[in-house]
């Protein structure tokens, strides 16, 4: 988003024509230190749920909110602890189904995080402002799984990838390296699902 791929507008367009056809939407952005500031990114956030609730059909029920895909090849970890406070704030104000989930990536350019620095940016603090975030992890390989394992949380969205390893490879095997309770949530409708995250490549 912002400087890169995607615009702001491209990102609130689609948000909202995915919701007005009834269906449930996260709206997922990769915070990135090539394609914004940290400010760039916090005022982005301020704008994607302001448009939403001013054009979108039922936001409230349909609209799960936003997904954020942190790895320490995009931006720095304080940055990232600092984006987490503000967006945490910000989304504990919307009534309804919207919150904010972590598709966190722990690995990139060699660097991983450490599992309290995993910890941390799911659920933690920046200052006196602290978060608590819907777990997404990317599963695309067993230490991947041990960090989203070591986190301790149930109610996990698995983040998989059909171009990870054998047999990471597989959603149903990502998804049972996972211990806890899968995520659900009805959206308002008569239905409740268990939810997976594909990450599809570009």
């Amino acid at each position: 988003m912002l400087a890169c791929s995607y615009s702001l507008n491209s990102v609130e367009s689609n948000t909202v024509a995915s919701i007005d056809h009834g269906r449930p939407t996260v709206t997922e952005i990769s915070p990135q230190q090539a394609c914004g500031s940290l400010s760039s990114y916090e005022t982005a956030f301020s704008d994607i749920i302001s448009y939403v609730q001013s054009h979108a059909t039922n936001w409230s029920q349909l609209w799960g909110g936003i997904m954020l895909d942190e790895e320490p090849a995009y931006d720095s970890y304080t940055n990232y602890l600092d984006m987490n406070a503000y967006l945490g704030a910000k989304m504990s104000t919307i009534p309804g189904s919207p919150w904010w989930y972590n598709e966190i990536g722990p690995c990139g350019n060699g660097v991983c995080y450490s599992q309290s620095q995993y910890d941390a940016l799911l659920n933690g603090c920046s200052g006196s402002n602290c978060y608590i975030s819907w777990q997404a992890s990317q599963v695309y390989n067993s230490n991947f799984a041990s960090l989203a394992n070591g986190a301790g949380n149930n109610y996990v969205v698995v983040t998989w990838w059909a171009g990870a390893s054998y047999p990471w490879n597989s959603a149903a095997y990502a998804a049972g390296a996972i211990y806890g309770i899968p995520d659900n949530q009805s959206f308002g409708i008569s239905n409740s699902w268990y939810w997976e995250n594909e990450f599809q490549g570009q």
